[in-house]
Parts: C-alpha cells; structure tokens; sequence
C-alpha cells in the first residue's frame, strides 16, 4: 500500500489561477469552494466554510490547512460537539512552492519534530486561535476524544474582518428568567448585534435539557453528526474503518426550538419539581452558523399552594428530593416599619442552608446559615412576604424555622456569630482545663457544660453525622454534666463578652470532649460547637500552673 505525503495532495488538488497555467511560478495557489468529498479524503480544510469531523477513540484525528502568504490574518475556530475533546495546533516549517529545496522536504504525517506548537485546549467550550499577522506553511490540528466516539466543528479564515463568520453576542449574553411554575418557565435574552448589521439575518434557537446544558447548537441537532459522502475514499481497506466512526451517536433527552426574531420564549408542559436546562443559540440564516448565549438552570416548582406560617411558631421541615431541596412558607404583615424576627437552624446534612425573604418578587434579604442565626428584618410596607429556604447542595437535610415580631417571645437564644468554645493549653494540667467562648446578647440565660471521654469511641464521636435540633439538657451518650450557671456582665468568669470557665478533676492523659449548651429562660437550648482536649500527662510539672 502506497500513501502520498499528505502535502503533495494538498497541492494537487490546489488550482493554479490562469496566469500560474502560462508558467508563473510566484503566483500562490488557491483552493477551489468546499467539497466534502475532498476534506474526508486528505483533511484539507477549506476556508470560511464550517466543516464536521467525528472523532473515534481508536486514535487522534489529524486537519491542515496551508497557507502560502506571510503577514495573512489568521483565525481557527473549534466548536466540540458532544462532548469534551483535546486538540493541539502546530505549525509544520517546510519550504513553500517557488523555492528550489521544496520536493525534497515534504513533512509526512507522523512528522513532529520540525513543527511549531501555537495553541492547546482540552475541555467542551468553544475556542478561538487568532492572529492578526499569521506566518506562512503548513497548520496542523490535532484532535482527540479519550472515552467516546465525539463530533466536532472546524471553521478557518484568513479574512481581514476577525471572527465574523459567526454571529456576535450581546455584552451581556446571559439567560434571564421572568416567570417560573409548576409546569412552564418564561425566559428572556438579549438581541445579538448582528440583527443591526447589513446583509445579516439572524434568527434564535432555544432548548431544553434534563442532564446539562449545551455549549454548542450542533450538540441538540439531530443532523450535526458528520456523515462521510458516497463518493469518498479510494477503495483502500483501512479505509473501512474511517467509515464506521462516522455513524451519528444516539439521541439524548432534550428538545430544540426554534423561534425566529423573538427574544423571549416560554417552555410549557414541564414537570412540577424538576430540573432543566435551558440553552440559547443565535443563528445566522445564510451560513447556518451559530453562537451559544449563556446557559440557565431552573427548578420548576413543586407545589402551587405554600403554607402560611402563624406569628411566634416555630416549625421543623425536611428538605430533600421530594420538594427540590427548597421550602417556602407565606408570613403576613401588618405592621410596616417594626422589626421581623427570623430565626433559622440547621439541623442535619453538611454545608449551609440560604434564607431569602421576598414580596412581590422583590428580594429583601438574603443569607447563608450553616448551623443556627437569628435575622431581624424591617418590612418596608404591608402585605404577604415569602421566606424560602433551601439547600447549597443536592443533600438531604432537616431544618426548623421561627418568625415573629416580638424579641421576647423569640424561644431560642441568640447565639453569637463565633460559636467556637476554646482551649487554653497554658493553662490546661494533668486534672484541668480552661475553656472559653462568647457570650449571648441576652443576659437570662443558663450556661451548661458537659463533659465524656472520647476513648474508643472518639473517632466515631465526630465522624457521625450530629443532629442539632435534638434537645439535650440532661446526658447524651454517655455525656456528664459539669455545671449549670449564669455569668452576669460583672462576673469574675466573664471579660468583654468572653466567658471562661475552668473544669477540674479530671485524669491525667485522657482525652475529652466539651458541649457547651446555653438556654433560653423557660425556653430552649442551643449548642456551641463540640470541642475536645487531652489532659497531661505528668502531673508534677503542671504543679505550677495551678
């Protein structure tokens, strides 16, 4: 079997203008309009024409283009399809046609050493090589799939006017949402600056997605995938193969409309509860070429009816895949102008919780909670106000939330935003510690400490997940209270907000872990965060530290 050097056929097939057919060696030469069959044979790109390639995982797949002219702009655009892909852009240094060296220096295929990286990708998004002043010779684009078979788009000029194949986005390019509910979802975007360019018709394109949202139109269309014309190859057994990486991929689960000029669009017949993806395409009609506007993910809602919560009650939710992670309830008010007490805690499940507080679709407030915090909100007029609360990850979780507008009838105390309980290990001896935290803003309410040993049951003792919400103002696993007491403002333990408080008669060398809980007057406990410590071992040196 006999395979030309893939320069010879680049040039074979290049068409001599008339002048260079009555023997002018200078003239360059130029290729002739796009022909599938051409690029499928030898992987000449064409230029300012858009081609598909399928990749196969068998091996990386290998474009060029030449170029002949020093100084030319040049720009290479790489839209991946399906899914990610890597490519590699190099410049192969040969002598050009017109200088005497060139037949014996053709470069072959597998030929690496003498070429020039320029640019690498590796990744899903589309990507841009440009250059205002390119150098002449061979350009060689490498591309590769690693775990599927995977489609992708290739566009080369070297036009003076830079990245005008494709129609140009707006400065801000994102997907809003105007109206989301239980079945349908209204978006809105911003018209591409094309639409006011001369000659240039453009029209939109929207989908839908449950899995992710699409970075190119070519992934949602069902003609994207690259099929190989009949007229192709040369007869050639290796060239079976090549043919059978071409057959498209199976559909997925998503759903392409296209619009016209309109630059809004409103999804129906979604499920209540779910997630979807949506995506926005601008498409020029005359080339059929496409950019993607910035993608958009919404939870339709789950249930038309949110409950109304009752001033000064307190209510316990889960939040998991059953209600999309999100809760709302309705509070009313009445009484503009005078403070809204929120408090919220979370209970089960890592990372915080978001609390927003909306009327009319008008966002208040807005706040991350990873334990417990106590809001105060002024309502700005009367009406029915909205609190949501939902997770930052897609885990389940439990949660309990109180509103009102009266601080004293608040049950909980307000804990401070530092709920770390410290160790002193100066002053930490063979039978003793130290401990120390902040105080509460409220001046009637218990302090307890609670005192185990973590033994073997240390590593488990923190490794479980722990339930905030459970009351604990006894004992709890194997826990030991150590005292109940109040520190008043003018208290020996108690130095500007900071409480310490010494434990004593412990053992040398055991290793033990602290809560500290403080509650409200006839009211309920809260926690600071679980501490531990292991006491000295020689209680001979810690004599005088006592």
């Amino acid at each position: 079997m006999v395979r030309f050097p893939l320069v010879a056929l680049l040039l074979a097939l290049a068409t001599p203008p008339p002048a260079a057919a009555a023997g002018d060696p200078t003239l360059p030469f130029y290729f002739p309009d796009y022909r599938p069959q051409v690029f499928y044979d030898n992987g000449a790109l064409p230029e300012d024409a858009e081609v598909g390639l399928r990749l196969s995982t068998a091996g990386p797949g290998r474009v060029y283009f030449l170029s002949e002219k020093e100084g030319r702009p040049l720009t290479l655009t790489v839209t991946p399809c399906s899914r990610p892909i890597k490519w590699r852009l190099s410049l192969g240094n040969f002598p050009l046609p017109g200088r005497k060296e060139w037949r014996n220096q053709l470069p072959e295929k597998g030929d690496s050493e003498r070429a020039t990286p320029l640019a690498s990708y590796v990744g899903s998004e589309r990507k841009i090589y440009s250059k205002s002043r390119s150098s002449a010779g061979l350009y060689v684009l490498e591309l590769e799939s690693e775990h599927a078979d995977a489609d992708v788009r290739i566009h080369v000029t070297t036009g003076s006017e830079l990245n005008s194949y494709y129609p140009q986005l707006p400065t801000d390019s994102s997907v809003g949402v105007l109206k989301v509910r239980r079945n349908k979802v209204l978006l809105t975007w911003k018209a591409s600056p094309a639409e006011s360019k001369p000659g240039q018709t453009v029209s939109y394109c929207v989908s839908v997605d449950q899995s992710r949202n699409r970075r190119s139109l070519c992934s949602v269309r069902p003609d994207a995938s690259p099929t190989l014309p009949p007229s192709t190859g040369f007869g050639f057994s290796w060239e079976k193969s090549k043919r059978k990486v071409s057959k498209p991929s199976p559909p997925e689960r998503w759903n392409l409309t296209c619009v016209g000029r309109k630059t809004w669009h409103m999804f129906r017949g979604l499920h209540k509860g779910s997630t979807y993806y949506f995506d926005v395409f601008v498409v020029d009609s005359r080339t059929d070429a496409s950019s993607a506007y910035g993608g958009v993910r919404v939870t339709t809602k789950r249930s038309k009816s949110v409950s109304r919560l009752k001033d000064g009650s307190l209510t316990s939710f889960s939040l998991d895949a059953k209600n999309s992670y999100s809760v709302s309830v309705k509070y009313p008010v009445t009484a503009p102008d005078k403070k809204l007490w929120i408090f919220l805690q979370s209970c089960t499940g890592p990372g915080p919780v978001t609390i927003r507080v909306s009327k009319d679709g008008q966002e208040i407030v807005t706040s991350e909670v990873m334990d417990t915090k106590t809001l105060s909100v002024v309502p700005p007029s009367n009406g029915t106000y909205q609190i949501s609360v939902q997770t930052t990850s897609e885990s389940p979780r439990r949660a309990r939330l109180w509103v009102g507008r009266k601080f004293h009838k608040l049950p909980f105390p307000v804990l401070p935003e530092d709920k770390s309980v410290k160790i002193f290990d100066t002053l930490t001896t063979c039978d003793s510690v130290t401990l120390a935290w902040h105080s509460t803003i409220d001046e009637k309410v218990k302090y307890c400490i609670y005192k185990r040993t973590a033994k073997a049951g240390f590593v488990r003792l923190f490794a479980s997940p722990q339930n905030f919400c459970q009351q604990s103002e006894e004992t709890e696993e194997g826990g030991e209270r150590v005292l109940c007491r109040r520190y008043h403002r003018f208290s020996r333990q108690r130095f500007n907000n900071v409480i310490m408080q010494r434990v004593r008669n412990l053992k040398p060398s055991f290793t033990y872990v602290f809560d500290v809980r403080v509650t409200k007057h006839n009211a309920k406990t809260l926690s600071y965060e679980r501490v531990w410590v292991t006491t000295a071992g020689n209680c001979s040196s810690s004599k005088g530290r006592r």
